[in-house]
């Protein structure tokens, strides 16, 4: 299990709920559980912002020779997968794009560390009931998750890391991907 995750020393979170969250050089790094959207939202988002939009389980996929992530993430216990999605991360460039990572990447403090220098961090949050009902095969999307633990449990051990990571929150819930992509960019963009 991860280490309790440390309190931002500052945090956009702080800002009023309604306002601008200040856009750091271009990119946003969208985070949240596994169903919330990050791939359906970050595409429409890289549209409207004329970014290239990049999703670090597919370069995982190719780097490792792999159809889907699970064929990667079966052969690794929880802490090899962690270490070989830091590595992907790390390798994003720091640039103007919209990132969509695996959900786990919150447990990866190198790359966490450096996507909060380039990128707003732009947490989708969205109730497990909701999740529960998106969500297909676990295996297949690689959940890092402990042996025997709900969907549930999982939302409950990420929580306070995506509190610690993000810029902004948005409920996700019950939203089309356009309609939550016109929000990040207004409200990242000013």
């Amino acid at each position: 299990m991860p280490a309790d995750p440390a309190p931002r020393a500052s945090s956009l979170n702080d800002s009023p709920p309604d306002g601008p969250v200040p856009h750091r050089t271009g990119a946003v790094l969208l985070i949240g559980m596994p169903g919330c959207g990050k791939s359906t939202v970050g595409r429409p988002l890289a549209e409207r912002l004329g970014v290239p939009f990049v999703d670090p389980d597919l370069l995982i996929i190719a780097g490792e020779g792999a159809t889907v992530l699970g064929d990667v993430s079966e052969n690794l216990d929880r802490a090899g997968f962690l270490e070989l999605e830091t590595r992907y991360n790390l390798d994003v460039p720091a640039e103007p794009s919209v990132i969509a990572p695996g959900g786990s990447v919150i447990y990866c403090d190198p790359a966490m560390e450096r996507f909060r220098t380039f990128a707003t961090i732009v947490w989708l949050d969205v109730p497990v009931p909701a999740l529960e009902a998106r969500l297909g095969c676990l295996k297949e999307r690689a959940v890092v998750m402990a042996p025997g633990a709900t969907l549930h449990d999982v939302a409950a051990e990420r929580r306070p890391f995506l509190e610690k990571w993000a810029d902004l929150r948005i409920d996700a819930d019950d939203r089309s991907p356009e309609s939550l992509a016109a929000e990040i960019q207004e409200r990242v963009a000013g």
